[in-house]
């Protein structure tokens, strides 16, 4: 059994072995309450052993940690037939556009969203006025 299967009581089977997450940090997989399952969800992109983890997780209803790149809450709505979308990581340098003014901009790291702090904060803003505002609406 290898050190992920002995960690999380998981059959030595061939996707196992090639694995990317059985030789990296085992916290990553299982971040604390309210922490971002982002990191992990983006290494599981590029491994090899996505799908038999993403199946082997469902099989078995796991409900704890990153498997196949997919959080519990990602899971559960597979479970019930809903579509999810795995992340994808831009490469460093690939030109973006801004989610916020459109701006062109190349991505500095693999969750490049938006072309400074500036559009960030204000995108942030946004999206908590509209929050309030249709709270407002919802109780007039």
């Amino acid at each position: 059994m290898s050190i992920f299967g002995e960690l999380f009581a998981i059959p030595d089977q061939p996707w196992v072995r090639d694995a990317v997450c059985a030789t990296a940090d085992p916290e990553a997989w299982h971040p604390p309450t309210g922490h971002s399952t982002l990191p992990a969800r983006l290494i599981c992109v590029d491994c090899p052993a996505r799908k038999e983890c993403l199946r082997w997780a469902l099989e078995h209803n796991e409900t704890e940690g990153v498997w196949g790149g997919y959080s519990p809450r990602q899971r559960q709505r597979l479970r019930r037939g809903e579509r999810v979308e795995l992340p994808t990581r831009p490469e460093r340098g690939e030109p973006l556009e801004c989610a916020r003014c459109g701006v062109g901009f190349e991505a500095t790291h693999g969750t490049a969203k938006y072309c400074s702090r500036y559009c960030s904060k204000n995108a942030q803003t946004e999206r908590q006025q509209k929050k309030r505002q249709a709270l407002r609406e919802q109780a007039a």
